[in-house]
């Protein structure tokens, strides 16, 4: 991280700042418009199935990011990184990095919000209709297995599964994701075997349960 600067200089902006209010508040907030539009782009790349697209995006993220912002962007880029070079499941670092942006996001953004909770094997809190648009997905896990939510369109889950986003939660902790949600008929669904708990995951055992949506983890909804 660079140092904004020197005493003297940190005084006249402030003074600049009283001058100029707002002027200074026009430019913050198209600071962060710019890096709202381009988390959104970041996640619509992830998880387009194009891996090329990845890379250009995490650059216009760390273009964007405002300076407040800087240093959780380039932590939850540099994790996420990591995650994709190991191609294990997220990271602590990730998920801490990560969770550090959503909450900027959640400040800056202005994004529609759903908190849903994980349960073996339910999701709760998942109302029968959303608003459409960007929205931040908050995923709590009070379950005793790993779960992770997937939003998929109706047509694309009766025929492939395609994410549009995905959040994954462990035991007793937080998972988040954000979305650009169109208007639609959609499925929240969990793919995790039963028997994923974190110790099967430490000891890198492969459950071989049967899905959890085949027990009951998979939700519709509306988004209009």
């Amino acid at each position: 991280m660079k140092k904004r600067g020197l005493a003297a200089g940190l005084v006249a902006l402030a003074f600049l700042a009283v001058a100029c209010g707002d002027d200074d508040d026009s430019a913050a907030n198209s600071q962060y418009e710019a890096f709202c539009q381009a988390e959104l782009e970041v996640e619509a790349a992830v998880f387009g199935g194009d891996p090329s697209a990845a890379e250009p995006a995490f650059e216009a993220l760390a273009a964007a990011a405002p300076v407040d912002a800087k240093e959780t962007v380039d932590k939850t880029i540099a994790a996420a990184q990591d995650m994709a070079d190991s191609q294990g499941p997220p990271s602590e670092e990730f998920t801490a990095a990560y969770a550090d942006l959503v909450e900027i996001v959640k400040d800056e953004c202005g994004f529609g919000a759903i908190g849903v909770t994980a349960k073996d094997y339910e999701f709760e809190g998942l109302k029968d209709e959303v608003d459409a648009g960007p929205t931040v997905i908050t995923f709590k896990n009070e379950g005793t297995e790993l779960h992770e939510i997937l939003e998929l369109s109706e047509e694309e889950a009766m025929s492939k599964a395609t994410p549009v986003a995905a959040a994954f939660s462990t035991p007793d902790a937080t998972g988040h994701t954000v979305t650009d949600l169109a208007p639609g008929r959609y499925i929240a669904v969990c793919f995790i075997p039963v028997g994923m708990t974190p110790a099967a995951l430490e000891s890198g055992e492969e459950p071989q349960g049967e899905p959890h949506f085949t027990h009951g983890m998979m939700a519709e909804f509306e988004v209009a």
